[in-house]
This record gives C-alpha cells, sequence and structure tokens, in this order.
C-alpha cells in the first residue's frame, strides 16, 4: 500500500484491502481509489 503511505489516518478501516482496490468506511479523499 504505497499509495496510502502518505496519507494513513486513525480513522481508516481497511475492510477488503488489496492493492489497487480498498473498501473504507469513510469517503476517500480522491475519487478513482
Amino acid at each position: 500500500m504505497a499509495v496510502f503511505s502518505f496519507q494513513k489516518p486513525d480513522k481508516v478501516i481497511m475492510i477488503n484491502s488489496t492493492d489497487f482496490e480498498g473498501k473504507f468506511e469513510f469517503r476517500p479523499l480522491e475519487p478513482g481509489y
């Protein structure tokens, strides 16, 4: 997850963590992730 190395808030809860697909319980900062 080098893409999220610059944005890792404590509210991030990875439900399905993959290389390019990650479903979080919060709205992502940029649409497209």
